[in-house]
């Protein structure tokens, strides 16, 4: 199951369950979005541009096998060294 940016999925539809399983989500330029940190299945993640999300919102994936991550241009990412298994 993946989400894209051009679906506008609020946050609290994203803590359902049917969406506990996702694997890719886009969420570039969505401001209403802020914390993807529950989602421990995802394995590539877009939260590029002006997005919601910033540090907070992304420490709870530590244990997430994350492979693919875009963060260019959201300026509340400091530090993603914690993420092992990102391959790009």
């Amino acid at each position: 199951t993946d989400i894209n940016g051009s679906q506008k999925i609020p946050e609290k539809a994203l803590k359902m369950f049917p969406f506990r399983g996702l694997a890719e989500l886009n969420i570039r330029n969505n401001r209403d979005i802020k914390d993807i940190s529950f989602i421990t299945t995802l394995q590539k993640i877009d939260i590029s541009g002006t997005c919601g999300v910033d540090q907070t919102g992304i420490d709870g994936l530590r244990t997430c096998r994350l492979r693919e991550l875009r963060v260019d241009c959201n300026p509340g990412i400091r530090n993603i060294s914690f993420m092992k298994s990102l391959q790009k």
